[in-house]
């Protein structure tokens, strides 16, 4: 079994919808070669930084929960949290873990109640209200932050992976961040 990873389906969905029209875009100019439309290749650069920061606004984020701890994987920052550090959790709008070097924001945690949710349950209280019938037992996941909750009072448990989490410990994304200033320079100096 393997740690738990969360992240929104809508920042993945958004993200290989553009990585779809960016190779599009990309395959089209390959097959155009020198012919009309061969003036759009300096926006190659441009379409790569679109679809480079996408990944890493969208995808890459997530909230990742092992036996040791929490990693928050922020765009620029990962967070590791070990699980005797999380005072508290709240999930109301985004994520936020409450330890004692203090709070840890998550951007990438799946909403408490996605916007799907909340639509389908009010077509459900619509249509009960027209022909009333039982309500059917849902079989929904516990977000991010039940999960933890679950995990915390022992209903859960998660596999370890080995690694140590002796206390918060704060790492910036190098690799993340140099290639998304390379990625913006090259767009900026394609477009000039």
């Amino acid at each position: 079994m393997r740690p738990l990873v969360f992240r929104p389906s809508s920042g993945v969905i958004v993200t290989v919808v553009i990585w779809v029209i960016a190779a599009v875009i990309l395959g089209t100019l390959v097959l155009v070669g020198d012919g009309p439309g061969s003036e759009l290749w300096p926006m190659v650069p441009a379409i790569g930084a679109v679809a480079w920061l996408t990944w890493v606004v969208l995808w890459w984020p997530c909230v990742r929960l092992a036996g040791e701890g929490v990693d928050v994987r922020n765009p620029f920052r990962t967070i590791r949290i070990p699980w005797s550090d999380i005072v508290d959790v709240d999930s109301r709008g985004t994520l936020v873990l409450t330890t004692p070097a203090g709070r840890v924001k998550a951007w990438a945690a799946p909403p408490a109640v996605s916007s799907f949710q909340r639509r389908a349950d009010a077509v459900a209280r619509a249509r009960a209200r027209i022909m009333p019938r039982p309500a059917p037992k849902k079989d929904v996941e516990p977000d991010v932050a039940e999960t933890i909750r679950r995990i915390q009072t022992g209903r859960y448990r998660l596999p370890t992976t080995g690694e140590t989490y002796a206390t918060v410990t704060v790492s910036w994304n190098v690799v993340v961040i140099v290639v998304s200033v390379v990625a913006v320079a090259a767009a900026i100096v394609g477009l000039l």
